[in-house]
Order: structure tokens, then C-alpha cells, then sequence
């Protein structure tokens, strides 16, 4: 698996094939029943280009105002400025399903959430490392086998766009790597996601999804 959060993203307006893509997005308005606000806020999250097939496949990830949507990520493939598919995530009216614009708890109180969750003992020394966005890296903290990221970020839970802190901590038995959503107005823990049990089998025999919200 491959674990990261992505601080640097391009406004799709902004890149290369900008207009490609928003010319062609505007032509499936009434298929996929998206507004143009809903557009505004795309980013590429990623890009990669293929040598064998001349298709460049973009991965586009839908914001408001600025935070990310968890999960809210559409793959799409051009060649010869030419889409030749598309595969789309993209979220209806989010500007009616979003409950917050700003946080009320900390990252660092988010942290503390997630320990006292998941009994990982007292959090000690938390230091922020480094801040890009909406993003904060934190030390160890005597509960992470590894620097703790955190992100805020909006999750879907039914037909609403909750702001939460996606914090994610690789437990110091390594038998969880855990991402964990809490609400940024509560404190609440919205859903919990284990990157060990997730990717750690081959087989489909031996897939677990542990991505269920929690009480």
C-alpha cells in the first residue's frame, strides 16, 4: 500500500490540459447531474503518463474551498487532447451537503481523540514537524510507530460532507496502521480504516474492510 498525504496539487484551470478536460466535463453535465460549482474546485491530485498505450491518465480530486473530499477522486485518461475515458467520483451539490467551513477542535486534540479510541496510552511530547495546508505532521508522540500525519479533510457520511481531522497513526505493536476520520466540530469518530489488514493479503479470500463508521 502506499500511504501519503499529497501536499502539492495543481488547480486543474491551471494545468496543461485544463481546458481539455473542463470543455469535456461540462459536455457530461447531464449524465452525471453535476453542477458547474461543483467544478470549481478540482485539483490534480496525480498524473502519469504511459509510454505503451500515449494515454496520459489524471487523476482528478475534488475541493471546497481549498479542503479535499475524501475519497472524492475521478480518473481520467487523454491522449491527442482527446478523453478517451472517464471514471467519475465527483460529488453532486456540495456546496448544500457541507456542514462546516472551519474546525473547532485542533489537530493536536484530534491526536488525542484517536489514542483514547483505540486505548494507545498517554499522548506525550506531541510536536508539530511541519505544516503545509490543511495538513500537520506530528512527532511520535509515544503512541505512533512513525510521525503521525493529519489532514483536514471532508468525509461523506450519507448525503453529508462532514469536516474532520483524517489523522493516522501506525500503532507501536505494528498490528494496525490505522486512518482515522474525527469530526472537527465534535470530536467524534466518524470511521476508522486499517492500511495492515487492507493490503496486507493477496488473495480476495483474505480482504477485510474495516472502514465502518464507529460509536
Amino acid at each position: 500500500c502506499s500511504i501519503f498525504i499529497a501536499n502539492s496539487q495543481e488547480l486543474l484551470k491551471n494545468s496543461d490540459y485544463g481546458s481539455v478536460i473542463t470543455n469535456y466535463l461540462h459536455e457530461q453535465q447531464t449524465t452525471y447531474k453535476y453542477s458547474i460549482k461543483d467544478l470549481e474546485g478540482l485539483v490534480i491530485s496525480d498524473q502519469v503518463y504511459s509510454k505503451n498505450t500515449g494515454l496520459t491518465h489524471i487523476y482528478l480530486q475534488q475541493t471546497v474551498n481549498g479542503t479535499k473530499i475524501q475519497n472524492a477522486i475521478s480518473s481520467i485518461a487523454i491522449k491527442d487532447n482527446k478523453v478517451h475515458y472517464y471514471a467519475n467520483r465527483l460529488i453532486t451539490d456540495i456546496s448544500g451537503k457541507i456542514n462546516s467551513s472551519g474546525a473547532s477542535i485542533s489537530a493536536e486534540t484530534a491526536v488525542s481523540k484517536v489514542a483514547s479510541h483505540f486505548d494507545l496510552g498517554p499522548v506525550n511530547d506531541l510536536v508539530l514537524e511541519s505544516e503545509i495546508g490543511n495538513t500537520k505532521q506530528f512527532s511520535r508522540a509515544g503512541i505512533s510507530g512513525r510521525e503521525i500525519p493529519t489532514e483536514l479533510i471532508y468525509f461523506q457520511e450519507g448525503n453529508k460532507l462532514i469536516l474532520s481531522w483524517a489523522v493516522t497513526v501506525y500503532t507501536l505493536d505494528s498490528k494496525h496502521w490505522w486512518k482515522v476520520n474525527i469530526d472537527a466540530q465534535s470530536g467524534a469518530v466518524l470511521n476508522a480504516f486499517d492500511y495492515l489488514i487492507n493490503c496486507s493479503f493477496d488473495s480476495d479470500d483474505h480482504r477485510h474492510n474495516l472502514s465502518t463508521p464507529l460509536t
